[in-house]
């Protein structure tokens, strides 16, 4: 670890500590909400942030803007926030020697930012960990709300592990997820992917947490369908070329698939190695959750600036959807091939071998 990392670890840990992020959370007179009040599976509020990164001045300046997302969420009555993958940075510019670590990252070679990020993390991983709950707890505390608080690096059993973390209204935490499918970057890191699926239940419905490449697979949403979950709190950072399509093509399809409502975060800006985060949120679920039946209940402006969308949904109409009797059926599809669909399946052909 070179010498300016080592000094803005141990001047860190002096200017950013619970105590003043506590008192920074306290100076905005948050009023705490009512939105946990009622609750009603027909009835559940939901917000997705699509956080834009800062370059901050100060504690105070870098607490009122994500509190300001945190705000807006919790006005248009949100119960449960959904903050996106990779939020445990969004500390960063507060470190003393910033410009230093920036000037490091920015037109780096790839493998050098790699060794730097990896270098960071190590040096930096209990100051971002101490920011980052203490901030998030004390928001689901003062707006009394669950909060998803996306994902931030961690090391357990000297594994380093990109995990998300969900906070129920008193700000105790109470689930956690390991990023199941680490990136091929996170991999040359040294990073391990996690082997589970962890379901909370609480007043809201089963609530589940995926983070990042995690969308491209099938089996973790329908692990989290069968274990319980309605809600998957997806924490998204994309880093490819712009694709207002590619949530369709992955979020989209996995609630259809699975009978889950996925609220997406995500995150936008230029990230802490100067690359363009190009993303939105959005929230999706089964086609005839959503006016229109496909799937898309909201979508973020894809404008690579900060937005705050919310939804009403309505978990009973899972069941519904999955139930044969309830189910919408396509009358039209039925009508053009209904002979095809009511013929009797012929069994298959023994293979050679078999009796």
């Amino acid at each position: 670890m070179d010498m300016p990392l080592q000094m803005s670890a141990f001047m860190a840990s002096f200017k950013v500590t619970q105590k003043s992020i506590r008192k920074a959370v306290d100076s905005l007179g948050i009023q705490p909400s009512s939105n946990m009040g009622f609750v009603d599976r027909r009835a559940v509020r939901v917000a997705a942030v699509q956080y834009e990164m800062e370059s901050y001045s100060s504690l105070r300046d870098f607490v009122a803007d994500v509190n300001d997302y945190m705000a807006k969420a919790v006005k248009d009555g949100a119960q449960l926030v959904v903050f996106p993958e990779g939020m445990g940075f969004a500390s960063l510019p507060l470190v003393p020697m910033y410009s230093s670590i920036r000037s490091r990252l920015k037109g780096a070679a790839q493998e050098d930012k790699l060794e730097a990020m990896e270098e960071i993390s190590d040096a930096l991983i209990d100051y971002f960990y101490e920011v980052y709950s203490t901030l998030f707890s004390e928001l689901a505390r003062a707006h009394r709300v669950y909060l998803a608080a996306g994902s931030i690096y961690v090391f357990e059993d000297d594994s380093l592990r990109s995990r998300a973390f969900l906070y129920d209204p008193s700000g105790k935490e109470i689930s956690w997820q390991d990023k199941l499918f680490p990136s091929g970057e996170e991999l040359d890191m040294g990073m391990q992917g996690g082997d589970s699926v962890n379901v909370a239940k609480t007043p809201l419905g089963g609530i589940a947490m995926l983070i990042g490449q995690d969308d491209e697979y099938y089996e973790p949403f329908k692990i989290a369908s069968l274990t319980g979950a309605d809600l998957v709190a997806f924490s998204s950072a994309y880093r490819g070329r712009p694709d207002k399509f590619r949530a369709m093509g992955t979020i989209a399809a996995r609630a259809y698939e699975c009978g889950l409502y996925c609220i997406r975060s995500a995150m936008v800006g230029r990230y802490v190695t100067g690359e363009k985060l190009n993303d939105h949120a959005g929230i999706y679920g089964p086609y005839a959750s959503a006016r229109g039946e496909h799937g898309v209940i909201t979508e973020a402006p894809a404008d690579g600036k900060g937005h705050v969308i919310s939804a009403r949904l309505d978990l009973q109409r899972l069941q519904d959807a999955m139930d044969g009797y309830n189910s919408y059926s396509n009358e039209a599809l039925a009508a053009q091939y209904g002979d095809l669909f009511s013929q009797d399946p012929l069994p298959l052909a023994p293979s050679e071998g078999q009796a």
